[in-house]
């Protein structure tokens, strides 16, 4: 973490505390506290930062005489440039849960006296560990639903290209729900997060300076300003980010998990799938033995095999020893075919990209990882944008389009098309680029001719039917005999309006 951070806690403590006692403690030594809490509890104060206190009194009633004091209090702290955010509760209100205010309980997890009666301070420590072993499970369950809350805000990927530092999947939010989890009870291994933290901490310093505000959004002014490279700046930033990610999803995949009697009967229904190679615990896949992948190399696709089978993702434990593993491994026609054809082929993918092995399994597409490309329509990296136009087919809404995936003889092919159809990306003319990427690949997988033949198509035409919805008058039927004259076939016509559907779809959520 910057210097910078904890050195302005430190001089706002002794501000407050020192106003404090001119406004408040002076005619009321007796009943009153003055807490930090939150970020400010924890010695954590970006330079735009709120600055969370708390007014921790005995009883209610202490409440009406010590007003304008406090209303004093507060103005000099304002006067003085800082975003206070304050409340005032009893003792006894700190030591109930408030389902309509949980909020402020977890900031109760990071709290620091500041001033005023020690004493009463004293007794909030003393009755807090009870409080929070009584609640324990209560709270790590409105933990993980607000922070599952937060994600689905941000579609529940990091790969933004502006991302939100602090509220984003994988950011400093995150790194504070592992940490408050931790505080109650929590033990699972989070992996190094010392790097991601640092990292983080100082893009959210910079980009407050920059500000001169409470600014958390990396967008691409502030990446130019930060950075002579931005896109290195963005693929530390991702890095980091999936670190971080990895480690608050197996958390709260946890707490979930023991919370609900049907997941638990789920997980005992998935740990059936068990075979002499892998083993399910926790709805996690674990490697029987892990010496294996040094014995017998095809043991990694068939891993992605299973994975696409059954749609139970890689424990972080296989996703190390994977990511560690360097020998190398060979995968053929045959075996994408088997994984992008199976129940779950986006569950697959995923797990290759979460342990870095689908660059290593299909080496072009080391040429989009972690790519931005800006412009005024995409909201993801043009490696992100790609899983997600896959993805796009497990959950269509529109019937019209499923019927047509339906209709489909082979869909591994349509989605080994897309998973090619922007590896090209990062200069030029990106379809020329992917089409003479993709030969390469042929040859190497040893794709049969039939099947280059579809493939070729669709990265060719892949912007074919969106650019004549934006250029060509729907209506006129010349636009519909241009259309057949380049598709071709009506099967063609399919699969080409399939790919149009999931591109546009991974665009952008609205």
């Amino acid at each position: 973490m910057t210097a910078a951070v904890p050195s302005r806690a430190t001089l706002v403590q002794e501000q407050a505390r020192a106003v404090f006692f001119e406004a408040v403690e002076g005619k009321f030594p007796q009943g009153i506290a003055l807490l930090a809490v939150g970020g400010f509890g924890r010695g954590e104060l970006y330079p735009f930062s709120d600055v969370d206190i708390l007014l921790l009194v005995e009883y209610e009633r202490l409440t009406t005489p010590i007003r304008d004091d406090v209303s004093r209090f507060l103005q000099r702290l304002w006067d003085a440039g800082l975003r206070v955010s304050h409340s005032v509760h009893t003792l006894e209100e700190c030591l109930t849960l408030d389902e309509h205010n949980v909020e402020f309980s977890i900031s109760l997890l990071d709290r620091a006296f500041l001033a005023g009666d020690r004493t009463l301070f004293a007794r909030l420590e003393e009755r807090m560990p009870q409080y929070l072993r009584g609640q324990r499970t209560a709270l790590q369950q409105k933990l993980a639903a607000l922070a599952r809350l937060r994600h689905g805000k941000f579609q529940n990927t990091i790969y933004h290209l502006e991302p939100n530092i602090k509220e984003g999947p994988g950011g400093l939010r995150d790194l504070q729900v592992i940490d408050w989890l931790r505080a109650l009870g929590s033990d699972e291994d989070d992996g190094d997060l010392a790097a991601a933290r640092d990292f983080l901490s100082g893009i959210r310093t910079r980009l407050h300076m920059l500000a001169a505000r409470d600014q958390n959004l990396l967008n691409f002014d502030a990446q130019d300003q930060i950075s002579g490279q931005p896109a290195e700046l963005m693929c530390s930033y991702y890095r980091h980010a999936r670190a971080v990610y990895r480690a608050v999803i197996l958390r709260l995949d946890s707490i979930e998990t023991a919370s609900s009697g049907l997941l638990s009967q789920f997980r005992d229904r998935m740990t059936r799938l068990s075979n002499s190679e892998f083993t399910i615990s926790k709805d996690r896949v674990f490697l029987r033995n892990p010496r294996a992948l040094d014995d017998d190399p095809r043991v990694v696709v068939r891993l992605f095999l299973f994975v696409a089978r059954h749609g139970v993702r890689l424990a972080p434990d296989t996703i190390r020893r994977l990511a560690a593993n360097t020998h190398p491994t060979h995968i053929n026609w045959v075996d994408w075919q088997e994984i992008l054809g199976g129940f779950h082929p986006s569950a697959a993918l995923r797990a290759m990209q979460a342990s870095d092995m689908l660059g290593r399994l299909l080496p072009e597409w080391r040429n989009i990882e972690f790519l931005v490309v800006r412009d005024f329509h995409h909201r993801y990296s043009v490696d992100e944008h790609t899983l997600v136009a896959i993805e796009t087919f497990d959950h269509i809404d529109d019937a019209r389009f499923s019927t047509l995936l339906a209709e489909v003889d082979d869909p591994a092919l349509l989605r080994f098309s897309l998973l090619l159809h922007d590896i090209g990306k990062g200069g030029g003319n990106h379809v020329t680029e992917s089409q003479r990427l993709a030969e390469g690949i042929f040859e190497r997988l040893s794709i049969p001719e039939p099947q280059r033949v579809h493939i070729r198509f669709l990265i060719a035409r892949h912007l074919e039917i969106s650019t004549i919805m934006s250029t060509r008058d729907l209506d006129d039927r010349e636009t519909a005999h241009l259309l057949a004259g380049r598709v071709e076939t009506v099967e063609k016509l399919k699969l080409l309006t399939l790919v149009t559907y999931a591109d546009i779809s991974a665009v952008h959520p609205t």
